[in-house]
């Protein structure tokens, strides 16, 4: 029982972490989110990436960078939805979502 509670907690954190840090966009037509942190802060990202996949890069300049792109971003995109609070980035998920779909592009395309 212990160990749900411990699975429960570590996605909630994650969630919260993009609910507060993410960023959504487009990379040469294919979708990515992304997280950016201080290299002193990697615990943080490496607490996403093992929640919801995707690669950690860097560092840059001390920066590290979180990113889901294509099968990772669908994936993810998937956890996200069900979870993610109602909010401004809420609000800036779905606003990605509809843009993305004018230019006829979907993530969930590259499951």
């Amino acid at each position: 029982m212990a160990n749900m509670d411990t699975k429960s907690f570590d996605l909630g954190y994650a969630i919260g972490i993009i609910a507060t840090r993410a960023s959504f966009t487009l990379d040469r037509k294919s979708p990515v989110i992304q997280i950016k942190a201080q290299e002193y802060d990697s615990d943080i990202l490496e607490a996403v990436k093992a929640q919801l996949g995707g690669k950690i890069l860097g560092p840059y300049r001390g920066i590290l960078i979180w990113q889901a792109r294509k099968k990772d971003c669908a994936s993810a995109l998937k956890i996200i939805k069900d979870y993610l609070p109602d909010g401004a980035q809420y609000d800036k998920l779905n606003n990605w979502m509809k843009r993305l779909a004018k230019i006829g592009i979907s993530p969930m395309d590259y499951l």
